[in-house]
């Protein structure tokens, strides 16, 4: 008993000495320490957003035009590897899933863009979709996962959310520009995976992955997004 109320006494003792210590200005506020890491809070939400901004700007595109998806990952820091020299900075530009060019994070991309009045920055990749989307004029075909640098498919699963995810991009754009022609893309996406992926049982919903193999897999995930 005696340990236990010298141990409380004791934390009640520091507890009062770090609140005077930080009434009296000589413990700095946890942002004062953010600040001098580097680290601090956007000033408000727009500062924020800016930030967002400036990554996606950044970000490598596809070659050559109409694709010009953006990478799935920005570059890394070259150097600041220790004390080896040259070798330090021999860091590769695009490694592994790194080069991929994914339609998921290219239509949450653009919506970003809509929202953000930046119309010609989403016009960019929705073309870039558009344009795999449609190889012949007037007959489309679903996208693929990841697409690489020069348009060749890395990934060759067709997703039932990854198209979704493109057509909302596409009514979002619509929407924002009044060009119903985006509309009618997303249309023709909503009919493509309802007709490719929708399934007719007494479950209903809509298959996660094209092509249709044994059975009907159905994601939970994918549903929501349709």
């Amino acid at each position: 008993a005696a340990t236990a109320t010298a141990t409380a006494s004791a934390a009640a003792t520091a507890a009062d000495d770090a609140e005077n210590a930080e009434k009296s200005g000589t413990v700095e506020p946890p942002e004062a320490s953010a600040r001098e890491a580097g680290l601090r809070p956007c000033a408000h939400r727009e500062e924020c957003l800016q930030i967002i901004d400036a990554f996606l700007q950044r970000l490598p595109r596809q070659q050559p035009a109409p694709l010009s998806l953006l990478q799935a990952y920005d570059e890394p820091t070259a150097g600041g590897g220790g004390p080896c020299g040259a070798l330090c900075h021999l860091r590769p530009r695009c490694v592994s899933e790194r080069c991929r060019y994914y339609v998921y994070d290219n239509a949450v991309a653009a919506i970003y863009f809509t929202h953000r009045g930046n119309l010609s920055e989403a016009k960019v990749i929705l073309e870039s979709l558009k344009s795999l989307l449609y190889p012949t004029p007037r007959a489309l075909k679903l996208l693929y996962s990841a697409y690489s640098a020069n348009g060749d498919v890395l990934d060759w699963s067709i997703d039932t959310g990854n198209n979704a995810w493109a057509g909302m991009a596409f009514v979002h754009y619509a929407a924002a520009s009044g060009d119903a022609c985006y509309a009618h893309i997303a249309r023709d996406i909503l009919h493509s995976l309802a007709d490719q992926a929708g399934c007719y049982d007494d479950l209903q919903g809509f298959m996660g992955r094209l092509p249709r193999g044994v059975g009907k897999y159905r994601a939970t995930e994918h549903n929501i997004d349709m």
